[in-house]
């Protein structure tokens, strides 16, 4: 068995980076590949980033499509995302096969996505976050909880610093009301765009910052 006293362990931005990583296991034996599919004129099929765990002996261990697209996929809701696994997902199935990997997207977001977010920051907004709401039945008189992606301005909404905070629905109502949030939920450009890294308050500005090439 491959074996090293101190384990080998990477921090990605990008999936292609996965390319460079040895496992902890096999070594070189085992290998992890990544490619594209674009939707083109000689490809209208499949679209999305394949990352597969191929060892020379074995073969294919392991394999997905993230961001994936095209008639060959099926969709529900108008929506593939719910058929991909998610980040944390992919990256167990490479632990298992001695690939020590954590992924930080945030540093590496599309530029269709960043140009949203600048879009958003033009609009004096200070934050970004996935806001739970307390919501409730009046048909069932129980309440519920719906996660909110939303930007907003600190200032106005003082309380939405913490990441624990859980609003009232009538509260988050009117914060949109006035003008000081946005449910970027509500916008169908959003919705084509990964929000899986969201896990924190995070600074506009230094998200625009962390991915200026």
């Amino acid at each position: 068995m491959y074996s090293i006293d101190q384990p080998l362990r990477y921090q990605i931005s990008d999936w292609h980076q996965l390319t460079g990583c040895i496992s902890n296991t096999a070594g070189p034996s085992l290998r992890i590949r990544v490619a594209d599919f674009i939707i083109d004129q000689y490809n209208d099929m499949i679209s999305g980033t394949r990352i597969e765990v191929h060892h020379d002996s074995f073969g294919t261990l392991f394999a997905c499509i993230v961001d994936g697209g095209g008639r060959m996929m099926n969709i529900r809701d108008g929506d593939y995302a719910p058929f991909e696994l998610s980040p944390d997902q992919i990256l167990s199935e490479l632990e298992k096969y001695g690939f020590f990997v954590t992924y930080d997207k945030r540093a590496n977001l599309s530029g269709d996505q960043l140009s949203f977010l600048m879009t958003i920051s033009s609009l004096h907004f200070d934050k970004l976050r996935i806001l739970k709401v307390r919501c409730f039945d009046r048909k069932t008189s129980q309440s519920y909880i719906e996660n909110h992606i939303v930007v907003f301005k600190i200032k106005q909404n003082p309380l939405w610093i913490d990441n624990a905070f859980t609003e009232e629905q009538s509260n988050f109502i009117r914060s949109l009301k006035e003008g000081s949030a946005m449910d970027i939920s509500t916008i169908s450009e959003s919705r084509k765009y990964d929000w899986s890294w969201l896990d924190y308050v995070a600074n506009i500005s230094d998200i625009l910052k962390d991915n200026a090439s």
